[in-house]
């Protein structure tokens, strides 16, 4: 590799080149950041401008990354430790005063000027090589297919269960239109059995008219029969010939009480059997 070494170039505008000054004191912060760099600049050939242009101490590592928005890359430098130099301090102190400190013209021999930042956050240094960074890229390729074959089975497995939410999703809407129709046949039937207890309770109240009316004639018959016995009394001679006709009628009309008691009593059994059917019908109906 051609060495990219320049002489007799000036570190910074103002600044006058004292060659290599080997002493070092240790500073605060040891890493350099530059924003943008070309893909053509090597490690080596940036080394050889911190190091042997710049006279900047003594490098440790450089790391290259891609750019955070995916075009160019950027570069780390990593010192061991910074010359002791007012050139050097100078740089520094620009770049902390200012935010950054740019490579002299003299210097820049590519395409993209070279801009120093100070690294706030350097990363320390890892013990990888390419071959344990391989090996690890691989396994970690590997535990990334496997999870991908885990996902495509999750997916699988999925796909045959919405299909079979599907299918459920179906029977329940089956099962729903049949409990609609069923309920519709029900309420078809409880309609009926109201209309018929509508009618039977309307056939009783006609029924219990009747027994009232024949009630109140008989109270009329009794209080005609009182009158007639407390006139025998007073008469009983004019009227010994209608006793036998009185005691007759008497019969009569305890008959008719008798026959309205019995009509009353049937009718009472058949509205009692129908509530009894109408309770059990809502009973299956609230089960149902």
């Amino acid at each position: 590799m051609q060495s990219i070494v320049k002489t007799n170039v000036p570190i910074a505008s103002g600044l006058k080149n004292q060659g290599p000054i080997r002493d070092a004191i240790p500073t605060d912060w040891k890493s350099i950041f530059i924003p943008r760099i070309s893909f053509d600049m090597t490690r080596q050939e940036l080394i050889d401008i911190v190091e042997k242009n710049l006279y900047m101490g003594s490098v440790s590592r450089i790391d290259f990354a891609p750019a955070n928005n995916g075009s160019g890359r950027m570069a780390f430098i990593h010192m061991v430790e910074f010359t002791a130099s007012p050139h050097i301090d100078a740089i520094r102190k620009e770049m902390e005063t200012v935010g950054f400190w740019e490579l002299p013209d003299e210097l820049q021999f590519h395409s993209i000027r070279l801009r120093f930042v100070i690294n706030k956050n350097p990363v320390p240094k890892t013990s990888f090589t390419m071959e344990t960074l391989a090996d690890a890229l691989a396994r970690q390729g590997y535990a990334i297919e496997n999870t991908i074959q885990q996902v495509e089975m999750l997916n699988e497995g999925i796909m045959t269960m919405d299909a079979d939410i599907q299918t459920i999703s179906e029977t329940i809407q089956e099962h729903r239109v049949a409990m609609e129709d069923e309920h519709d046949e029900f309420q078809q039937i409880l309609d009926s059995m109201q209309m018929r207890i509508k009618k039977l309770e309307e056939r009783n109240s006609y029924e219990e008219n009747r027994a009232n009316a024949a009630i109140s004639q008989l109270t009329k018959a009794l209080e005609l029969l009182a009158m007639s016995n407390k006139k025998l009394e007073e008469n009983e001679s004019r009227f010994q010939s209608l006793e036998y006709d009185m005691v007759t009628l008497y019969d009569r009309v305890h008959n008719e009480a008798v026959k309205v008691d019995c009509m009353d009593m049937y009718f009472n059994d058949k509205f009692n059997a129908v509530n009894s059917d109408l309770h059990f019908i809502e009973g299956e109906l609230i089960d149902a």
